[in-house]
């Protein structure tokens, strides 16, 4: 069959998501289906699309919303021609969600944490059909069978919290007592979902802001604060112990550690190549704890041993500490005493490594996501199917 993807070129931090696109297209092709593909960014994007579109595909595919926006007479052109529009979203749906605005009806979502479909059913009162795909993994062009000279490895930039804390407290005091609420819970408590610790402190407090506002800013701010106050906790117990991290990334000047090797930001490309450089990569991902992140299988594929956030889902995946080390948020010196003896003991990461390799590269890569897509795809069709039998019957 012929699936339409659309791209956005130039648009994508970093060109990671235009390498996802590349690596599921040719996950696409090798199960047998034909890709015509769109560039939103394209003057002629339109035009490009009514050509596509009159060659028949039978749905439309993009990573976060690329090409929501086309609309006839008012009307998303996902309805008015029948053709499903499949958004595979990338990170949690609260940053996407002018492009979930439900508009289009003939709508099919993909998340890669559990609790974002939860999240879903709630913004959009069970109107949405999702599905949970991970992320997949990327294999850097060259790969590296011997010494890997840097000892940790971490991709991702730095903010302080304690500056967007100065944000929080600048909104009025009804406001502030919610989202101080809700990180206290999830400080106790992070495996709780963001938009369930603000709805416990909303009951709590007797107050009651739109549904929407609770679901989307609320959870922008606070799940911002948190993730970059456990990157920064992270890192600086690695500092304090003495164990030396090469951040990649920018705005960590304010950390002011000791040990860490601080460095410019870099192209995707490159950061696979440095993945294959690595004896341990850290991921540091608060609120995907039952589910994925790249960082995770990108690290394995690429042959560095993973020292990751605790997952439910890297647990059924990898197995608990067997083929990734894990280390709780809660507890600061779990981080210290993984890597200590990751990069204590040879022969154990070594194993780890090669390992979590075989796993990744058989069962999640972007081409094992394509079949994932495809496999949803069809659940959506069949859905859709059966509920417009039980509406006829109903209405007969």
């Amino acid at each position: 069959m012929k699936i339409l993807v659309f791209h956005a070129a130039g648009a994508y931090q970093y060109q990671a998501v235009d390498r996802f696109l590349t690596e599921i297209e040719q996950g696409f092709k090798e199960l047998g289906h034909q890709i015509l593909v769109v560039d939103v960014k394209h003057p002629d994007f339109v035009a490009q699309t009514q050509q596509k579109f009159a060659e028949g595909p039978v749905f439309a595919f993009c990573f976060n919303g690329a090409g929501h926006i086309l609309q006839i007479d008012g009307k998303s052109l996902f309805d008015v021609i029948g053709t499903p529009y499949f958004n595979f979203l990338l990170d949690h749906p609260a940053h996407q969600y002018e492009k979930l605005d439900g508009s289009i009806k003939n709508e099919i979502l993909s998340c890669v944490e559990r609790s974002h479909l939860d999240f879903l059913d709630l913004a959009f009162d069970g109107k949405k059909s999702a599905f949970f795909i991970p992320h997949g993994g990327t294999q850097a062009p060259e790969k590296n069978d011997g010494e890997r000279p840097i000892d940790i490895l971490f991709s991702g930039s730095g903010k302080d919290p304690e500056a967007i804390r100065k944000g929080i407290h600048a909104l009025p005091t009804a406001l502030v007592r919610v989202i101080e609420g809700a990180l206290e819970i999830l400080q106790a408590s992070p495996m709780t979902s963001v938009h369930e610790a603000v709805a416990e402190v909303c009951q709590a407090q007797h107050f009651s802001p739109p549904a929407l506002y609770r679901l989307v800013p609320m959870t922008m701010v606070v799940e911002s604060y948190l993730r970059n106050l456990w990157r920064l906790e992270r890192l600086q117990a690695l500092d304090d112990a003495g164990i030396s991290v090469e951040v990649i990334g920018h705005g960590w000047e304010f950390a002011g550690f000791e040990n860490h090797v601080l460095k410019a930001p870099v192209g995707y490309e490159e950061s696979l190549r440095l993945l294959t450089q690595a004896k341990v990569a850290l991921n540091v991902s608060p609120q995907f704890f039952s589910g994925s992140h790249e960082r995770v299988f990108d690290a394995t594929i690429n042959g560095a041993a993973c020292l990751t956030t605790r997952s439910s889902y890297f647990a059924e995946v990898f197995g608990a500490d067997q083929n990734v080390a894990f280390y709780d948020v809660s507890e600061p010196d779990s981080i210290v005493e993984q890597a200590r003896s990751l990069l204590g003991d040879d022969s154990r990461r070594k194993t780890m490594a090669q390992d979590a390799q075989m796993e990744a590269k058989r069962n999640h890569t972007w081409r094992v996501r394509a079949e994932q897509v495809i496999d949803a795809y069809q659940a959506y069709c069949n859905m859709r199917e059966t509920l417009g039998k039980l509406q006829s019957a109903c209405s007969d």
